[in-house]
């Protein structure tokens, strides 16, 4: 959280506003009020490839997107989010699920920290994954912690580009589903 000193006095319909807004606002007393900027993240998990041979591997990356939607900053003052994202899948063998939701999830490995990137974007990745359940459907989800500039944030894989089938070329037709 970066904070923003302005003078004079804070109306309290331009607190209501700012507050509807995201932004946080501190009246200190005996000085300038001060208006906390809050800012916000995005995570997107993604799947290098959408269909893969039982036994082959998968690359995993997350991508945390930091953002100030209500006030410019100088740059350099916040930087790229920090911290880890933890993996997780869903997996149905029969029929193909559209997100991963918090209670269904198996985790991958630990956290992986983030490595920053372009601005205030980082990213972290699994190289190399083997889906453990076998032929069937996954559903990719990854959970960012947040750090004292962002807070946590998420995907439950809703998006195409964190499913993928995994196919078994050696199965009779009578067991592909």
């Amino acid at each position: 959280m970066s904070t923003l000193t302005t003078p004079g006095r804070v109306r309290r319909a331009t607190v209501s506003v700012l507050a509807a807004a995201g932004v946080t606002v501190t009246l200190l007393a005996g000085a300038a009020p001060a208006l906390a900027i809050v800012s916000q993240s995005s995570t997107i998990v993604t799947s290098s490839q959408q269909t893969i041979d039982l036994g082959a591997t998968v690359d995993l990356s997350a991508t945390v997107d930091g953002s100030l939607p209500t006030a410019p900053q100088p740059a350099g003052t916040i930087g790229a989010p920090t911290g880890t994202v933890a993996f997780f899948y869903c997996y149905n063998a029969s029929i193909g699920i559209p997100n991963c939701p918090e209670g269904a999830r198996v985790a991958i490995g630990s956290p992986v920290a983030l490595a920053p990137g372009a601005g205030t974007s980082a990213t972290a990745s699994i190289p190399g994954w083997t889906p453990a359940e076998g032929r069937g459907w996954y559903v990719f989800a990854a959970v960012y912690n947040g750090d004292s500039s962002y807070p946590a944030s998420e995907d439950d894989g809703s998006a195409d580009i964190a499913h993928l089938y995994v196919n078994d070329p050696n199965a009779l037709p009578s067991e592909v589903t």
